[in-house]
């Protein structure tokens, strides 16, 4: 019903039928006595991957997975027993968050899943067991429950207030937004359009966001031209697209992110990798910390802009920010002890991180500096690898956008010929 409402089909021709537990479901498939069910996706996985049912789609519900709901007179009897109940969810949560080394294996071990599979569900997975309840989620939920027909005028004759639904001896109501995050967006998704220049530079990290996370996205770009005159011609962008995408968005600018779902449009770099990072469950286990890698990584950003653009000699930036901000890196990863910044699996610094260090390699090779930039480095040298290595990102580094020049054609470095020339020894 769900379904239906967000696709515009209506609910009247929706038909269900009660068959039972999961192996059941998949019998009434096959026997044709079902045409469809729906069920978690990697709990599926085992038997789509050997033949046994066929993946149709997946489907994202506007809501929280898990909510604890209890009757009045319960909540009221038993107030002092939920609490500790949720006390001890927490606790589970926080201990699920931390392992981050081990729980894969159990989880794949428990339910009979590749390790592979299980790693990539629980990089997807945020367990917020607050005892809170959003509004957003909460209102959303109450009006597809209308919508669906499941409350009727006969059954919920008075629209009740938010408050009315949580019991605030146990829990509050957050105003805050309730973010379905996924890992995974497929076809079916309205997915994402990424737009910046036609060129590497900032949208290259958000670009590769998006080829990992599996989304549905396209890219929407930009192309500066050097005119005979010596002066750029940037006219596709400010005569041509921004007059208009700005009275969605006074802020605009490049690069901007729009989710074709929901219609939003949001601009500013870092704003945009945080949009990405939420929708595609790339954030990480704590907003604080993937904000602050964030930020590190623009300010080694900011200094070779002005390096890259001959805004001033690049020596300073070869011989005091590289190093500076590297070896800032460098004791990160040693101090946490994990392959990427923020754990087992990259998150969104990640991505605007190794884009500035690949950078800074083709950099290293136009001026034919005596050595790598990462010598010197070994942590950072081998997150470097590592990254490149990625299986979910060989397509990213195949395809046509890792082959775009890092910078605007008045940029001094690199030089798209050298780039097209590393590109292909690549």
């Amino acid at each position: 019903s769900v379904l239906a409402s967000q696709k515009g089909w209506g609910v009247e021709g929706a038909k269900f039928k009660v068959v039972g537990a999961f192996d059941k479901l998949r019998t009434s498939v096959n026997d044709g006595s079902s045409d469809a069910f729906m069920w978690e996706t990697f709990t599926t996985k085992p038997f789509h991957d050997s033949g046994e049912v066929k993946r149709v789609g997946e489907i994202f519900t506007p809501w929280p997975c898990f909510m604890l709901a209890a009757r009045e007179d319960v909540a009221t009897e038993k107030k002092d027993l939920i609490k500790r109940a949720l006390a001890a969810v927490g606790e589970a949560a926080a201990l699920f968050h931390k392992e981050a080394n081990t729980m894969p294996q159990f989880i794949a071990k428990k339910y009979e899943l590749k390790v592979e599979d299980a790693k990539q569900w629980y990089s997807g997975v945020k367990i917020a067991a607050k005892p809170e309840v959003s509004s957003k989620a909460l209102a959303t939920a109450l009006g597809s429950l209308q919508k669906a027909g499941v409350l009727t005028k006969e059954n919920y004759p008075n629209s009740k207030p938010l408050a009315a639904f949580v019991d605030m001896n146990i829990a509050s109501l957050s105003n805050e937004s309730c973010t379905v995050s996924t890992k995974r967006m497929r076809e079916n998704d309205a997915g994402f359009q990424v737009s910046y220049w036609k060129i590497r530079g900032l949208g290259a990290p958000l670009r590769m966001m998006c080829a990992f996370a599996g989304a549905n996205w396209s890219a929407v770009d930009f192309e500066a031209k050097m005119s005979a005159d010596g002066t750029v011609d940037k006219k596709s962008w400010f005569q041509g697209a921004k007059p208009e995408l700005i009275k969605r968005n006074p802020l605009l600018n490049l690069p901007f992110v729009i989710d074709n779902a929901s219609g939003e449009l949001v601009t500013q770099t870092l704003a945009c990798m945080c949009f990405l990072a939420e929708k595609l469950g790339l954030m990480g286990s704590c907003a604080a910390t993937t904000h602050q890698l964030l930020c590190e990584a623009h300010d080694l950003r900011n200094a070779a802009v002005k390096a890259f653009y001959g805004r001033q000699d690049y020596e300073p930036y070869i011989t005091k920010t590289i190093p500076k901000e590297y070896a800032k890196f460098e004791a990160w990863l040693g101090l946490h002890k994990k392959p990427f910044l923020n754990g087992e699996t990259p998150t969104a610094p990640d991505f605007h991180l190794w884009e500035m260090l690949d950078q800074n390699e083709r950099f290293c090779v136009e001026i034919k500096a005596a050595s790598s930039f990462l010598a010197g480095f070994p942590n950072l040298n081998k997150y470097y690898s590592s990254f490149r290595a990625l299986p979910e990102l060989k397509g990213y580094f195949n395809g046509p956008f890792y082959q775009y020049t890092c910078n605007n054609p008045h940029a001094k470095y690199p030089l798209p010929a050298l780039q097209k020339e590393m590109d292909t020894e690549s």
